[in-house]
């Protein structure tokens, strides 16, 4: 299916994009901290990704099961929209700090 490898895709690069924000804004930007309480207030590039990707594959796994659950409705989008809409915010908090 086109739009679930869409999702996949996009979400995947707002995963990215948003610990490579995070990493470069805690090097460079005096004071910074990370405001996600499952990181740490100063977390390494590793533990960044290492929290990320799991829960990236997990997004993955439950829009993949409820789209072959429920094939008729459109409730499979949910964990990518909510998971890509909130690494979206942390795009923006991190180059706001900027």
């Amino acid at each position: 299916n086109r739009t679930f490898a869409l999702l996949v895709v996009v979400s995947a690069a707002m995963t990215v994009a948003d610990v490579e924000l995070t990493a470069n804004s805690l090097k460079t930007v005096a004071n910074s901290r990370e405001a996600n309480p499952l990181l740490g207030s100063n977390p390494s590039r590793a533990r960044l990704y290492g929290v990320s990707v799991p829960i990236y594959a997990g997004e993955i796994a439950l829009g993949h099961l409820l789209r072959r659950r429920f094939p008729e409705r459109k409730s499979w989008m949910r964990p990518f929209v909510s998971l890509t809409g909130a690494h979206a915010v942390g795009v923006v908090s991190n180059l706001r700090a900027r």
